[in-house]
């Protein structure tokens, strides 16, 4: 069961508990998705001094690099056994295709965020994915897994659209 929320209430932490604790289905018009992009990178906050200048002191905000481990294992399993069976077989070819490794690690990050945010949008909603140019390949596994959704969302949106002009009618 999910926990009640107020507006404009700020979320801070992962996406994919926030999603899975607090929003209902199809409860949002619009979802902006401007995810890592698997840089292997870190990136830091760096602070200035009062006078404006650069400090010396810097924190690290996240690291975008992702690794096959438990937390990847364990959402994969849950990918290949509660997604809807597109999703199942696509993660799982991917899976046999390209081994665990940093790449399925990645993927498979992104893949149970895009389920989540499938159920939660509203079936007449807009879902912008924001893909760095330099990791199109990698996102466009991402892609064909929205694409996957997005039909199926199609196809709950005309089902939707024939009951409401039923019922207008009746």
């Amino acid at each position: 069961m999910q926990r009640a929320i107020t507006r404009n209430t700020l979320f801070y932490g992962d996406n994919l508990a926030i999603l899975r604790e607090y929003i209902p289905d199809e409860s949002v018009d619009l979802i902006y998705l401007d995810p890592p992009f698997n840089s292997n990178r870190s990136y830091n906050v760096l602070f200035k001094e009062e006078s404006g200048s650069e400090a010396e002191a810097q924190i690290t905000a996240f690291d975008d690099a992702w690794h096959w481990g438990e937390t990847a294992e364990k959402t994969y399993r849950e990918m290949v056994t509660q997604s809807p069976q597109r999703v199942e077989q696509l993660i799982g070819a991917l899976r046999e295709f390209i081994g665990a490794n940093q790449m399925m690690a990645y993927l498979v990050m992104m893949a149970a965020r895009l389920v989540e945010l499938h159920r939660v949008l509203k079936p007449a909603g807009s879902l912008y994915l924001h893909c760095d140019r330099r990791r199109v390949i990698i996102s466009r596994s991402s892609w064909t897994l929205s694409l996957e959704l997005n039909i199926s969302a199609m196809s709950h949106l005309a089902t939707h659209q024939r009951s409401q002009r039923q019922q207008n009618v009746e």
